[in-house]
């Protein structure tokens, strides 16, 4: 257990669930559900930097879940698997808002810990160069002796030899090590390199994430992702880096922890990559816009005054981190949260069946992200059973920034849907009026959520009929038999002619 003074908790009546994306607001962030700390360190920094309370709120979520690292885990809050607790945050704020200054603030007892622990690593770097030296010259002097024996002599000097080689290989590999904490800006093979230097465990904070957000949608790589590391990092999946100038490598289980900063249109060019949302990397990090923009100097000299309590918060859980072959702390998760997750998964579920059906793969990490975050708040208020309590209120931060997100996507998604029906039209008219719901799946990978979220938004355009054949009832896509604007009953031919103008009328 990480020993972390223990404030004073606080009863919490979770909302009721958002039923439009505004709910998803800046100004309607659940600032009140955050640990006592967190809380008073953002309404804090809030009014010293003039910024909404969600960004500095959320920053010390991310923050803190650096500095965790893999060092606690959540057990019985899913089946049996343990959940890790480092988050993903991407937050969307323009150029002189503040962000850098939040962030690097929050982020200094990481960044500060890590430059000792480099200090510390180059010099034992510097006592091995004299136990290099002398195995050196130990190997040299063993080859050349054994050049001439035989027998059980030669076989223990060539013993001695491999002995020696792998303590010197060893020394030489620590002493390239890059020991650090924390990384900013960099790609796939860097970040690659400084998890297998570093336990495979880092945190990866820019205030301007701009150009690694473009490295990672393929800006040198002819357009094709280059995000695998970022997708294992999330979950701990085994990945292979491949390496031009060196050897490969093969992660076993990488834990990176995450907080990037970015610009508006950089965040909405990562929601709108297909390639992005179609592996999953965009339903991974909690996404939301600050509401963030220039302000007038307010003419004050406020500070913040919560510096040294957080950094003895963070040195705290990093002086647990870094202890020498530490099991992970567990956090055990009550049945009654248990239930809670249930729920939430369900209410995504339901979300992903209805008004966002074509969304229905950016849900998927919610309650992971809310067991993430619920056991962040545990830890944050020194206990080791996560409650319903807890729960409640990890669920609100991660739903709050779930329809920031889904926010995001909206503005795009009106266009994207008149694209769908063009296409579910097309393939109607070259199968000669009608397909079943079957052939779509085997022939075009069109899945039953696809054609719902289309006759969704263009409930007049689209029928899906049922017809019985003695078995289970056989389901038809087809043209609405009906014109929305004269209901009347026109020829089957007609419609199957004019759907380019059909679909221009719907999204008209």
């Amino acid at each position: 257990r990480i020993m972390i003074p223990i404030p004073d908790t606080f009863a919490f009546t979770p909302p009721p669930a958002p039923t439009n994306l505004s709910a998803g607001a800046p100004e309607n962030f659940p600032a009140s559900v955050l640990p006592p700390l967190l809380l008073t360190v953002a309404e804090d920094m809030a009014p010293v930097y003039q910024t909404p309370v969600c960004l500095p709120g959320m920053a010390t979520l991310a923050v803190l879940s650096g500095a965790l690292g893999r060092s606690v885990v959540v057990m019985g809050a899913y089946k049996d698997k343990p959940t890790r607790l480092n988050l993903y945050v991407m937050a969307s704020a323009e150029r002189g808002t503040g962000k850098g200054n939040i962030g690097e603030h929050l982020s200094h007892p990481i960044a500060e810990r890590s430059k000792q622990l480099r200090e510390h690593q180059l010099n034992e770097s510097a006592s091995y160069r004299g136990e290099v030296g002398i195995l050196k010259k130990e190997i040299a002097k063993l080859e050349n002796t054994g050049v001439s024996e035989s027998g059980t002599v030669r076989h223990k000097t060539e013993s001695d030899l491999t002995t020696k080689n792998r303590r010197l290989e060893t020394l030489d590999r620590e002493a390239k090590r890059e020991r650090k904490l924390w990384v900013s800006d960099c790609g796939s093979e860097a970040l690659g390199r400084a998890l297998d230097d570093n336990d495979e465990t880092l945190f990866s904070y820019s205030s301007e994430a701009g150009a690694a957000l473009k490295v990672a949608l393929g800006k040198y790589t002819d357009g094709k992702g280059d995000f695998d590391l970022l997708l294992s990092g999330y979950s701990g999946d085994s990945v292979r880096v491949d390496r031009i100038t060196r050897k490969s490598l093969e992660l076993i289980s990488p834990c990176l922890s995450l907080f990037w900063l970015v610009q508006g249109v950089i965040l909405r060019d990562l929601c709108g990559n297909p390639e992005a949302v179609e592996r999953g990397l965009t339903a991974r990090p909690l996404i939301f816009e600050t509401g963030a923009v220039r302000q007038l100097d307010d003419r004050t000299n406020l500070a913040t005054t919560t510096g040294p309590r957080w950094a003895d918060f963070i040195n705290g859980v990093l002086d647990q981190r870094l202890i020498q072959d530490r099991e992970p702390g567990v956090i055990q998760c009550t049945p009654e949260a248990r239930a809670v997750f249930s729920d939430f998964s369900d209410e995504s579920v339901m979300l992903g069946r209805g008004q966002f059906a074509d969304l229905d793969g950016e849900l998927t990490r919610w309650r992971e992200n809310g067991i993430k975050v619920a056991g962040l708040f545990a830890l944050a208020e020194g206990l080791r059973t996560l409650t319903a309590d807890h729960a409640e209120r990890g669920c609100a931060i991660v739903r709050w920034a779930g329809y920031s997100y889904l926010g995001i996507l909206s503005a795009g998604r009106a266009e994207r849907k008149r694209t769908d029906l063009d296409r579910l039209l097309v393939i109607i008219k070259e199968k000669g009026g009608e397909i079943t719901l079957g052939d779509l799946q085997r022939h075009h990978e069109i899945k039953r959520s696809f054609v719902q979220s289309v006759m969704a938004a263009f409930p007049d355009k689209l029928e899906l009929r049922k017809e019985p054949t003695g078995g289970k009832p056989r389901e038809t896509l087809r043209v609405c038999p009906i014109n929305p604007t004269n209901p009347t009953k026109y020829p089957l031919s007609e419609t199957l002619s004019g759907l380019s103008g059909l679909s221009e009328r719907g999204a008209a």
